[in-house]
């Protein structure tokens, strides 16, 4: 395994979150992005202790707050292997039953908009400003990505998995991170429609800025937007299906 992905992460204490929790942020971020893919082997905890250049109680209390999400899995003398949550019934569910695909999309779409907005919500009050960074550079790299769908969908996705971490609600993050594969499917295909993205991510800006302001109801009436707006482009593309 190619360990100079670790060697470039850079933590430093600034008085703003554990040490632990940031490592553990920054090899989720790997993991949601499918930069370690499922099953990869991450270094030993000496290895990636001097990788990073923290301690091994630092790496270890991050690898044990992953493996309390469900993206790791610790095997007893052979180390830690990225993993998903032991919750996909939701995935199952959509792949298995005997509905159209439209359907589907259709029916993973209305769980976001039960989801997202209370995501967003409780982000709003009560996300560390580490939280916020985080989605601040996400957006950054977004608008540099705009013409290249595979990475922002990839960023996309870590945008609203670090809005539900921010939740502080571990149900509703295993939620999310259980129909990731679902939610790329919808980014996928509506992708084909012009300026798809900048829409995107302007909703993103909007609710990046509504956490920012420690406004909840401003933070879930921009989420709200920006569902409404992936759902008209999604009955844009199902029309053209039909």
């Amino acid at each position: 395994m190619n360990q100079e992905i670790f060697s470039h992460i850079q933590i430093e204490f600034d008085g703003a979150g554990l040490l632990s929790q940031k490592l553990a942020n920054e090899l989720r971020a790997l993991i949601i992005s499918n930069q370690l893919s499922e099953g990869t082997q991450l270094p030993s905890e000496r290895e990636l202790s001097e990788a990073v250049k923290l301690s091994r109680t630092v790496v270890r209390e991050a690898i044990n707050r992953l493996k309390g999400e469900g993206l790791l899995k610790v095997q007893p003398s052979l180390g830690a292997f990225v993993s998903r949550p032991d919750t996909n019934i939701f995935e199952t569910y959509l792949r298995v039953i005997d509905k159209p695909e439209s359907k589907v999309i259709q029916d993973a779409q209305k769980l976001r908009l039960t989801l997202e907005p209370a995501i967003t919500r409780l982000a709003a009050q009560r996300a560390t400003a580490e939280h916020i960074e985080q989605l601040r550079q996400t957006v950054e790299k977004m608008d540099g990505l705009l013409d290249d769908g595979k990475q922002f969908i990839a960023l996309d996705n870590a945008f609203h998995t670090i809005l539900a971490e921010a939740s502080n609600n571990r149900v509703l993050l295993i939620l999310i991170l259980s129909i990731h594969d679902t939610l790329d499917k919808i980014r996928s295909i509506i992708l084909e429609l012009p300026r798809v993205t900048q829409r995107a991510n302007h909703h993103h800006r909007m609710i990046l800025q509504a956490i920012q302001d420690r406004e909840p109801e401003k933070a879930y009436q921009a989420m709200v937007d920006h569902l409404n707006q992936v759902q008209d482009d999604i009955d844009r593309i199902l029309e053209r299906i039909d």
